[in-house]
């Protein structure tokens, strides 16, 4: 299974993209800011790299996730360590994998064999209410951001808030403009059915959905139905199958579960806009 690198168009792949595997959500960085500092790049390299080389990846986005319970500078600590794991990652395993910001690096990366990594955030309420800090993780090299993770912060309404039918702020609105502004892909994963709908209404760039499923197959909150899936599509951009199996099936999901959300969001968004992002 492959897809294209993040939002480009089939016509305009270049032959070192159009192979490589992209994993749109990953969350290893984690748990390597669980080990010493001083321990990052070889555990990386011990524990992960074979997975990804094994597996093909090509690109692989590293999800910039901070556990609920740490909350405002606490949060943006734990944050700012996880992008340092990231650069040094790349620093102490310079030959295999590349810290990357624009589609040029991604393809320079493919061309020396290195597997390319992306930043992205993945819920950003530590920010608020200082827009200025998207252009600071822009500068760090962020280059994918999602509002929420679970619950409700400044910006938004997570997807186990949908009771509550609350989407955007007014600050999230002003987030999604600075996003745009900044060049950062909008993420929509973890946003409640509100805050996609406002998203789709006032978005002007492809946004992507980095790791969710088709509610038509699990009625779950984190899947999306068909409207804002085609809806993406239309807009340019991609949604990305999750691979855990509470979003694929009610019980006992197995790899044909995983095939059948990849080919009902192809056949509902075309086969251009859908990815994988397994979590």
């Amino acid at each position: 299974m492959t897809t294209a690198v993040i939002g480009t168009p089939a016509a305009h792949r270049s032959p070192t993209s159009r192979h490589a595997i992209v994993d749109t959500h990953n969350d290893l960085l984690m748990l390597v800011v669980k080990r010493p500092r001083d321990r990052w790049g070889e555990y990386f390299r011990e524990n992960w790299l074979p997975q990804l080389r094994a597996g093909g990846v090509g690109v692989q986005v590293l999800s910039i996730y901070v556990d609920h319970k740490l909350v405002g500078e606490a949060a943006l600590r734990e944050m700012l360590r996880m992008i340092e794991a990231a650069h040094v990652i790349a620093e102490e395993n310079p030959d295999t994998v590349q810290v990357c910001t624009n589609r040029a690096e991604i393809d320079e990366a493919g061309r020396h064999g290195r597997i390319a990594l992306v930043l992205a955030i993945e819920g950003c309420g530590a920010f608020a209410p200082h827009l200025e800090l998207l252009g600071q993780a822009h500068r760090l090299g962020v280059r994918m951001i999602s509002l929420v993770h679970m619950g409700r912060n400044a910006f938004a309404d997570a997807s186990d808030e949908d009771h509550a039918n609350g989407g955007l702020t007014t600050l999230g609105r002003e987030a999604l403009q600075t996003i745009e502004s900044l060049g950062i892909i909008f993420d929509i994963s973890h946003l409640s059915t509100a805050g996609v709908d406002d998203v789709l209404e006032h978005a002007t760039r492809p946004i992507i959905a980095s790791h969710s499923s088709a509610r038509a197959l699990r009625d779950h909150h984190r899947n999306l139905t068909d409207h804002p899936i085609r809806a993406i599509a239309t807009q340019g951009g991609l949604i990305c199958v999750n691979f855990m199996a509470s979003f694929l099936a009610t019980a006992s999901a197995n790899i044909s579960h995983l095939a059948d959300h990849v080919e009902h969001i192809r056949d509902t968004a075309g086969i251009d806009h859908v990815g994988i992002g397994p979590d």
